[in-house]
């Protein structure tokens, strides 16, 4: 998904993980990768003739807790990492 955050879109690939032979029975979680700011969105193909985007990594920490706080405003999210 493309979050909109001070301006800027922010790349935020969500998953969901499903194991069945937990102790506890099936369990499950819902987790985001968020490679970082969008600077071009398919803007490339790679060797395989698949869509790349370009992005800008998240480094300042105040902003990846202002992003993780809009994602799980929208998103029920066990676990988000920064790339």
């Amino acid at each position: 998904m493309k979050l909109l955050h001070a301006d800027r879109e922010v790349l935020v690939v969500l998953g969901h993980a499903f194991i069945d032979s937990s102790c506890c029975g099936v369990a499950g979680c819902r987790y985001a990768f968020v490679p970082g700011y969008l600077q071009g969105w398919h803007d490339r193909k790679n060797e395989d003739g698949l869509p790349v985007s370009t992005v800008e990594a998240v480094r300042d920490r105040a902003e990846q807790r202002a992003i993780e706080e809009a994602i799980r405003g929208q998103e029920l999210i066990q676990s988000i990492e920064f790339w």
